[in-house]
């Protein structure tokens, strides 16, 4: 049996942190299952590890901090393959394997894109080097979509014998678990039009450009916006717009809350750039309204576009005409709209091949 590392910063509350979660849990039946976090960040995470998959969180507060002792620990465990995401683990996990007296493979998952990293400039530079490295010294590179396949096919050294596959986030079962914060949300504003975005709370999310525009809508059709997550901005925004609070609402992180949120009338991502967006499946597997920008729309699976609607990036009357055109035809919209089925078993097979074929 194969033993594989799974190397991530850390299990906040992130997509790529979700996801990992659970192929690691899908794995360990067919792989000796390790689990490295590179630093001591509080979990913010649904999902469990299987008490059968043995996991080692470094006591660092930043990932780079961890090399030294990430190599020690794989050095020990001694794997024949190595899974990385998010693009500090990638790059520690390809100068480990340089340092590493022990020889592993390593598949490098790409869960962001190159045009994200231009969100902050002081940090350009730095990801991109990381990028460029890891998708170079990688043996596998896995693509959460097309757009992502072609940026890493420009940026890979074509001499270099590393592989790309495309294997897109699964589309998963959720729970029917609700919230007793969403639940209250939802009671208080039963004549409202409720719209809802979740994730992290930080640059590039865009959210303070969604909350403009329910601020806007809110005397033509009584919106509220439910933001569900934590960052670095949730404090200085609920703050900002506190005189608002009777319909914009900063809940923190939630766990367990898609009962709830499959009440609500339309979800939002206004998202910058997303690698494969799992809050866009997550909302369309529930069967909700779903609006995201033009450039989250095209790292999406093709199987699910047509599901989506769009708006022009950061264009104010473009996504108020939009929430305007969805809300004038919602009740036609959710009773034609088809749920998705989940392709879970299928995503685990397409990564067990590239495991044993690395």
């Amino acid at each position: 049996m194969k033993k594989v590392v799974f190397v991530i910063p850390s299990l906040t509350d992130g997509g790529a942190e979700k996801n990992f979660i659970w192929l690691a849990n899908n794995l360990r039946k067919d792989f000796k299952v390790v689990f490295i976090t590179l630093t001591n960040k509080k979990t913010l995470q649904e999902d469990e590890l299987s008490t059968e998959i043995d996991l080692i969180q470094l006591n660092k507060s930043h990932s780079l901090l961890s090399l030294w002792s990430c190599r020690k620990e794989i050095q020990n465990i001694k794997p024949d393959v190595v899974i990385s995401t998010i693009v500090s683990a990638n790059f520690i996990t390809s100068v480990i394997k340089i340092l590493s007296t022990h020889k592993f493979k390593i598949i490098t998952r790409i869960s962001t894109s190159v045009e994200n990293f231009k969100i902050t400039k002081a940090t350009f530079v730095k990801n991109f080097f990381y990028f460029f490295a890891s998708i170079n010294l990688s043996n596998t590179i896995v693509a959460l979509s097309g757009n992502s396949f072609a940026e890493i096919s420009r940026y890979r050294l074509r001499r270099l014998n590393s592989n790309i596959v495309l294997i897109e986030n699964p589309i998963r079962k959720l729970s029917n678990e609700t919230s007793q914060a969403l639940e209250t949300i939802l009671e208080n504003n039963k004549e409202s039009y409720n719209i809802v975005t979740f994730g992290r709370i930080e640059k590039g999310k865009n959210i303070e450009f969604l909350i403009k525009s329910v601020i806007q809508l809110r005397e033509d059709i009584g919106t509220t916006l439910t933001i569900v997550g934590a960052g670095a901005l949730e404090n200085q925004l609920n703050e900002k717009y506190k005189d608002h609070r009777e319909y914009i609402f900063f809940t923190g992180y939630l766990n367990r809350f898609f009962g709830s949120l499959k009440k609500y009338d339309l979800y939002i991502n206004a998202s910058a750039f997303e690698g494969s967006s799992n809050a866009v499946l997550e909302a369309l597997y529930l069967k909700l309204d779903t609006l995201v920008s033009h450039k989250i729309y095209t790292t999406l699976p093709e199987k699910v576009r047509e599901a989506v609607n769009t708006y022009n990036h950061l264009d104010m009357q473009s996504i108020n005409r939009k929430i305007l055109e969805i809300h004038n035809g919602i009740n036609n919209e959710k009773e034609t709209q088809e749920p998705l089925g989940s392709n879970e078993e299928n995503i685990i097979l397409q990564w067990k091949n590239v495991i044993d074929g690395t």
